[in-house]
């Protein structure tokens, strides 16, 4: 092996930098097609975007709804029939609530023929009391057609402002007497009047001996007071009715002539209540 001669020019076996950069690019980018770098990608959003919301949490999912127990239906039935007996039992009260005057027993709404509500109520009384004395029909169509012609079967208080003359001591009533008709209006009652000191269904006076105002404002106890007289007439039965009343009541009517005209409408209004099971008596 010979020596090189002056002049000549020696070159590295190293490529270069300036050279061989094409070459080294090629190699580069064919390994990168080989072998290309997972990068995620950048997002470019432009200036002034707001900010996207950040990412909401999953939300459970709501549980199956429970199906209901059904409720047997006897527990069903049974607790229909007490609701409806609390209402049926608070019904009863209202009704008999709305009329606050009048007896114990009268307390029924049916209205007979064409009687109000409180004529029905005061007529019930009086055929009751008939009944519970063990007395008949005829008893009690005479008391009916009594107070039917008096009041028109009302329950009358007495104001004691009356300035008629009483028949029996041809004067107005003294200031004691109107004192004792006036405690009636202490009383449940229908209505106020001022007859005399009369008083209650029947008109009846405690100047004549009829008994305490607080008697007489009471249907049944007025009533039985009317029995009792009725009671003391020697064969009252056999008597032509409205005049067997005249003698009970001493009314100015001497032949009873104002309860003749109420007498066949008492017999219908009798007839309806007689038919009534009976109260308990008080």
């Amino acid at each position: 092996m010979g020596y090189p001669t002056a002049g000549t020019e020696y070159r590295s076996a190293r490529p270069s930098p300036a050279t061989d950069r094409p070459a080294a690019n090629q190699h580069r980018a064919a390994t990168q097609h080989r072998y290309p770098t997972q990068r995620p990608p950048v997002s470019r959003r432009p200036a002034g975007t707001p900010p996207l919301p950040a990412a909401r949490r999953p939300v459970a999912p709501s549980p199956t709804p429970r199906r209901p127990r059904k409720v047997p239906l006897r527990l069903t039935i049974a607790l229909l029939v007490t609701v409806g007996a609390v209402v049926l039992l608070g019904l009863a009260d209202g009704a008999a609530s709305d009329d606050p005057a009048g007896a114990d027993c009268a307390t029924s709404p049916v209205t007979v023929s064409d009687l109000s509500a409180v004529q029905t109520r005061n007529a019930r009384a009086i055929t009751e009391v008939a009944r519970e004395r063990g007395l008949d029909r005829s008893a009690a169509e005479i008391a009916v057609a009594t107070s039917l012609a008096e009041t028109g079967l009302i329950n009358f208080a007495n104001d004691g402002t009356s300035e008629l003359y009483a028949a029996e001591i041809d004067r107005p009533l003294s200031d004691l007497e109107r004192d004792v008709a006036r405690r009636s209006l202490e009383y449940p009652h229908d209505e106020v009047g001022n007859n005399l000191d009369s008083i209650g269904l029947f008109q009846q006076r405690p100047t004549t001996g009829w008994g305490a105002p607080e008697k007489l404002i009471d249907p049944r106890a007025a009533s039985g007071l009317f029995y009792d007289h009725l009671l003391k007439i020697p064969d009252w039965p056999a008597g032509v009715p409205w005049q067997t009343a005249q003698k009970v009541q001493s009314s100015p009517s001497a032949d009873g002539g104002i309860y003749e005209k109420s007498y066949a409408r008492a017999v219908l209004v009798v007839g309806a209540l007689w038919a009534e099971p009976l109260c308990p008596s008080a």
